[in-house]
């Protein structure tokens, strides 16, 4: 993954140049809260929640992102650009298992400086970056992360200024709403300056993920005790979070993207999927990801034991999504997922189609699912993740989402992308 940071208002030569990289890696530009009608449509802009012109803090939001979303470390471009750019390129195959892919590109940066940094420059890496691209001659380019980051902590102990609040997620429930917490946990963080933290509840039947799919988020849990307890006002719907003056935790699913809109291109970094396992598919299901291949998703299990509160979908709902996908996709290669499959093998709907049935674990279907680029959603957080984390361009979701006893407004957990039947 590619990110650029900096400075978008920059010569046609430099945005070639970094072109060139969106063949192996995405290309991000980061910027203050602000409009840019003049980017490239090959680059993804990210806008955080702050004046562009107060450029400290921008840079300093940058940091705090490549801090919780893996970033390996960030690159000082400046008049070597093309130069810097043909090495990444040449390299990008020897390199990129060390490397993961995780690059975070600087622009312009020399006028940024991280609050709390003595003056000093604000990219960061981490050291396993800094120890590869030492071998590539760029060490002039690359400043230590765990250097920038000490440099910022003692500032603040020599400005007798209070260390950063605690900002604790209380985890539970299963994996889709496992991810909306950290995802604005993080999101106040970043805009408030807060430090992460995450409680585990003793007893979770649903399971945790931290020696899998949130391994990097292993270092942030909190044994601790609870603070001040903040609770989600309203399921589903977006209530803005107030600042705290002290450690806080969050209680709730805060189960709407509103909570974390400047983070949304991010989302992807936040799970890291076992590695190596596209061949291993292929020769168990066959083609999952060709052009008219779309992922279809229903939620059963507990959706039926409560099924008052959850709502789940019927066959009838998905016999018209199917209808309206083939509007997209006149021919469509149906990716069939669930926890329970035999609801898909004994109904006529889908033996009328093109289907192939996957039976995975959780992770495994959601790795398959953000390698997907068209859904029929199903009504629920996991379905919600699997498109959020993919790169699709077709998504139709239920515009039920919950039955007669669950929650009445549910209106802010749609993207505005998405079709809702």
């Amino acid at each position: 993954m590619l990110s650029t940071y900096g400075d978008p208002y920059i010569d046609t030569t430099l945005w070639n140049a970094l072109k060139q990289l969106t063949t192996v890696m995405p290309l991000y530009v980061i910027t203050g809260d602000i409009a840019i009608t003049s980017l490239p449509d090959y680059i993804h802009h990210i806008r955080l929640p702050c004046d562009d012109e107060h450029k400290p803090l921008v840079a300093y939001y940058g940091f705090r992102c490549l801090q919780y979303f893996q970033f390996d470390y960030i690159v000082k471009l400046n008049d070597l650009t093309t130069n810097i750019v043909n090495k990444v390129l040449e390299n990008y195959t020897k390199f990129e298992e060390e490397l993961t892919t995780r690059i975070l590109f600087s622009i312009s940066a020399s006028n940024f400086i991280v609050p709390y940094s003595h003056d000093s420059p604000f990219y960061v890496i981490s050291r396993k970056a800094y120890t590869v691209f030492r071998r590539s001659s760029f060490e002039n380019h690359l400043f230590e992360y765990e250097a920038i980051k000490e440099a910022m902590d003692t500032s603040q102990q020599q400005q007798g200024q209070q260390k950063r609040h605690k900002c604790i997620v209380g985890l539970f429930n299963g994996l889709g709403n496992q991810l909306f917490m950290i995802a604005n946990a993080i999101a106040y963080c970043v805009e408030h300056d807060f430090d992460l933290y995450i409680k585990l509840r003793n007893q979770n039947e649903r399971g945790y993920y931290f020696d899998s799919l949130l391994s990097f988020y292993k270092q942030y849990i909190y044994t601790g005790q609870y603070p001040t307890i903040f609770s989600e006002p309203e399921a589903c719907v977006y209530n803005c979070i107030p600042l705290f003056n002290e450690d806080i935790c969050f209680y709730g699913c805060f189960t709407t993207a509103k909570y974390f809109p400047f983070l949304r291109k991010l989302l992807p970094h936040m799970v890291t999927f076992p590695t190596d396992q596209d061949t291993q598919l292929h020769m168990k299901y066959g083609d999952l990801w060709s052009s008219n291949c779309v992922l279809v998703h229903a939620r059963r299990g507990d959706y039926i034991r409560y099924a008052a509160q959850f709502g789940p979908l019927s066959i009838e709902h998905y016999a018209e999504s199917i209808k309206e996908m083939k509007k997209h996709i006149p021919k469509p290669r149906l990716i069939l997922v669930s926890d329970d499959t035999d609801f898909f093998t004994k109904s006529p709907v889908f033996q009328e189609e093109e289907t192939v049935i996957v039976n995975e674990s959780d992770i495994m279907t959601l790795y398959i699912m953000s390698k997907s680029k068209a859904f029929i959603m199903s009504n629920s957080t996991f379905s919600w993740w699997g498109v959020a984390l993919s790169d699709s361009h077709t998504a139709i979701a239920p515009k039920k989402w919950f039955g007669p006893n669950g929650p009445p407004k549910y209106e802010d957990i749609y993207e505005p992308t998405w079709i809702r039947l």
